[in-house]
């Protein structure tokens, strides 16, 4: 999906990378992002309160001077009271005219009917639909472990997955990554790019480079990532560390090539040489 390719970052805070829109967009845009997720409708864990933030026009055209894809998110949709913030979020986009809408659907719609789910997702997108926007779901990474969630409402209708591969304390399986993207495309989701954490929960502190080196290092092949935080924790970057941003700026995504393709690159003179530069020696 063309705008969902390289890196992104789910912004919580647009101010805090920088008051100015423009110097906000040019500093993100150094980073080396391609596309950003803004939350724009941020729900409140166990409550029907919807916050409205980061409604900025301004930004967003920036950011687009910049060549950078803007989409909008939708924090935590409630599924009994949707109808009135739907209206509310498409009439911000009507002015900012991102690319597409992020559902980050969680907990709230767990033992929710499956027609009671499907007819919210199909509504959003219609409403994408007859805007040009595309739509995507960002939620758990793992369906296996949350299977009162109703995937299957979701799959089919949304155009992107962002499977949120997130990790408490950098003791996580070699096939983490993999096992979430297998168990997505197992139940009907076709486009997915991963969700990449720079926090350690545990010690309640950003990754060291070292230990997002690591982390990043498994991340398999994939047409795009997108990272939470440090703006996603509204914070400017140097609260973060520029040790931390260079990794980020430095990791690219591992291309997507068929897999017929490199067998038979491998046995081609240099071949080798080639698919170890494509896949990482």
């Amino acid at each position: 999906m063309r705008g969902a390719r390289g890196k992104a970052m789910f912004v919580r805070s647009l101010r805090a990378l920088d008051a100015d829109p423009a110097d906000a967009a040019q500093r993100y845009a150094n980073w080396g992002f391609t596309w950003a997720v803004v939350t724009v409708s941020a729900g409140q864990p166990g409550s029907s309160d919807t916050r409205h933030v980061n409604r900025h026009p301004a930004y967003f055209r920036e950011l687009k001077k910049r060549a950078v894809t803007p989409w909008i998110m939708w924090g935590l949709p409630k599924p009994e009271d949707w109808q009135e913030e739907a209206q509310n979020l498409f009439a911000f986009a009507d002015e900012a005219k991102p690319y597409g809408l992020v559902l980050n659907a969680e907990v709230e719609w767990k033992g929710v009917p499956p027609e009671q789910a499907r007819a919210f997702v199909e509504a959003i997108k219609a409403s994408c639909k007859a805007r040009g926007m595309k739509l995507a779901l960002t939620s758990y990474a793992r369906p296996r472990f949350h299977r009162t969630f109703p995937w299957a409402a979701f799959a089919g209708v949304v155009d992107l997955a962002i499977p949120l591969t997130f990790d408490r304390d950098m003791s996580f399986a070699a096939n983490y990554f993999s096992s979430a993207i297998n168990e997505y495309r197992e139940r009907g989701f076709a486009t997915l790019v991963p969700g990449l954490g720079l926090w350690n929960h545990e010690a309640d502190r950003t990754k060291t480079p070292d230990e997002l080196t690591r982390y990043l290092d498994m991340v398999p092949a994939t047409p795009g990532g997108v990272f939470w935080g440090p703006a996603s924790y509204g914070v400017g970057a140097t609260q973060i560390g520029e040790r931390v941003l260079r990794v980020v700026a430095a990791w690219k995504p591992k291309p997507i090539v068929p897999l017929v393709a490199a067998f038979l690159l491998d046995r081609l003179p240099g071949g080798r040489q080639i698919t170890d530069l494509i896949f990482g020696a």
